[in-house]
C-alpha cells in the first residue's frame, strides 16, 4: 500500500437526525433564515464550545498515540444545485443551494502530546474512523471527508 501525506483533510458535515433536526428546523421557520444558515451556526457554536483537546483525543484514540491537532478551521462547501443528498437542507421547494458545514484539520501541523514533531502518517483508514466517529458523536446522516495530498 502506497502511504499518503495529507496536507488537508476537510470533514462535511451532513445534517442531524432526529429531534435535533427537527428543532432546527423549526428555528429556521421562526426565524426566517435558511436551514443550511441555522446548521452551520449551530455546528460553529458546537465546535468553538467543545472541549479545547477534544479533537486531539479523537484523532489519538484513533492513531493509537497521544497527540496535538493544533489548528483547526471551521468553513462550509456552497452546492448550488438541487441535490437528494442534501434534500434535509431545503425547507421549501423553492430552495436550490445548500450550505453545508464543514471542520478542516491540517496533519503536517498535528504534533506529539508534548509539542514534539509527529512521526506517524495519517492514512486513510485514520481518516475514516474521524469521520465515522463524529458523525456517531453528533447524530449525523452522514459525515463526507475530502482530503489534499501533499506533493
Amino acid at each position: 500500500m502506497t502511504t499518503q501525506k495529507y496536507k488537508d483533510l476537510t470533514y462535511l458535515f451532513g445534517p442531524p437526525s432526529g429531534d435535533r433536526y427537527d428543532r432546527l428546523v423549526e428555528k429556521a421557520q421562526a426565524s426566517g433564515q435558511s436551514f443550511s444558515d441555522i446548521y452551520s451556526s449551530y455546528i460553529r457554536h458546537l465546535v468553538t464550545n467543545f472541549e479545547e483537546d477534544v479533537f486531539d483525543r479523537v484523532f489519538s484514540g484513533v492513531l493509537g498515540k497521544s497527540l496535538q491537532v493544533n489548528r483547526t478551521y471551521s468553513t462550509y462547501q456552497l452546492w448550488m444545485e438541487r441535490s437528494e443528498r442534501y434534500e434535509k437542507f431545503y425547507l421549501s421547494p423553492n430552495d436550490e443551494s445548500a450550505k453545508v458545514p464543514a471542520l478542516m484539520f491540517f496533519p503536517p501541523e498535528f504534533t506529539n502530546a508534548d509539542g514534539s514533531q509527529l512521526n506517524e502518517t495519517i492514512e486513510f483508514d485514520h481518516v475514516e474512523a474521524v469521520s465515522a466517529l463524529l458523525g456517531l458523536a453528533l447524530k449525523l446522516d452522514w459525515v463526507q471527508v475530502h482530503g489534499v495530498l501533499s506533493i
